[in-house]
């Protein structure tokens, strides 16, 4: 340690979110609070003249301000990673059909129960 000054952005801690800022625009540096150190791992901001193109670090699959929001194609809560989303089309067909399925028996059910009046249908 030479006990000099230094210009450059200090490391974050864990919990706290900034982000890539330039030297040039150091004094307009926001800080901003995660949900929690599990959100935001804090770390160095790389404040390289020309070398700003990312954020600190996030959970797995979260990305935005504090880390607040689940990267697409991921699924969470406020805090804590993102799962990835497991469900492949195939899968999202399958629930559609099997959806269509329950509900068609459901229909005909209903129709049996409570009947349909065919006057009532012709005087509207």
């Amino acid at each position: 340690d030479t006990g000099r000054a230094s210009m450059q952005l200090p490391p974050l801690r864990a919990g706290y979110w900034m982000p890539c800022t330039s030297q040039d625009n150091f004094s307009r540096a926001n800080l901003w609070s995660c949900y929690s150190e599990r959100t935001c791992f804090g770390g160095d901001v790389d404040s390289s003249i020309g070398n700003c193109t990312d954020t600190t670090p996030c959970a797995n699959g979260r990305t935005g301000r504090a880390c607040g929001l689940c990267q697409p194609g991921f699924y969470g809560g406020a805090d804590d990673e993102c799962l990835e989303c497991g469900m492949s089309v195939w899968d999202a067909q399958k629930s559609g059909l099997m959806t269509a399925l329950i509900m068609i028996p459901i229909v005909y059910a209903g129709v049996l129960v409570f009947g349909y009046d065919d006057q009532a249908a012709t005087r509207a």
